[in-house]
């Protein structure tokens, strides 16, 4: 078979040439990068860390805003953390300090760590949550429902005021079991 000759297309159909994009400046160091953010960090005024990108650090005009923005982004994204992510890793560096501290008998380290975990779980927060995990009671609610029940039994004069909620409920039960009872031997 006979190799086909290649012809170029006619100038109506061939595609524009591409323009060359202009060649980018290097790009700037992390370490570079790294003192333009302790620049945003300790300068307050953009002008004056644009000046010390200039004076100081020696980076082209044409990169000065392109670097400061970068450093921006990089300081956004260093302050963005994730809670659970951090709490899980302050936890886990904690268990490991109480252990070593349990390992070389530093009892007060061990109990500082200690403490520490139980702050950051929160252990020291009186409940709000339910009394009675069948029951979805908070702990306010129970309070305000034993109030109830006091202010129910007190008018019945089964005891005097200082006796507890408790205790009046016990004399409210006997009572009516001791009623009942006569109820009965009446029928």
């Amino acid at each position: 078979m006979a190799k086909r000759k290649r012809t170029t297309k006619p100038a109506a159909r061939r595609r524009p040439a591409r323009k060359k994009a202009a060649p980018k400046p290097p790009p700037i160091g992390e370490a570079v990068l790294g003192r333009v953010i302790l620049l945003l960090a300790s300068l307050q005024d953009r002008a004056a860390v644009a000046e010390a990108c200039r004076s100081k650090l020696e980076i082209p005009d044409g990169q000065v805003d392109a670097t400061i923005e970068e450093a921006r982004r990089q300081i956004t994204l260093a302050a963005d953390y994730h809670r659970n992510q951090e709490l899980g890793r302050a936890i886990t560096r904690l268990n490991d300090c109480y252990e070593r501290s349990l390992k070389i008998q530093d009892v007060k380290t061990a109990l500082a760590a200690q403490k520490e975990i139980n702050k950051l779980l929160d252990l020291y927060r009186p409940t709000d949550g339910p009394v009675d995990p069948d029951r979805e009671t908070t702990h306010d609610q129970a309070v305000d429902e034993l109030a109830e029940v006091r202010d129910h039994l007190a008018p019945l004069g089964l005891a005097d005021d200082e006796t507890s909620t408790v205790e009046l409920a016990r004399l409210a039960v006997a009572a009516i079991c001791e009623h009942d009872a006569r109820n009965s031997d009446k029928a």
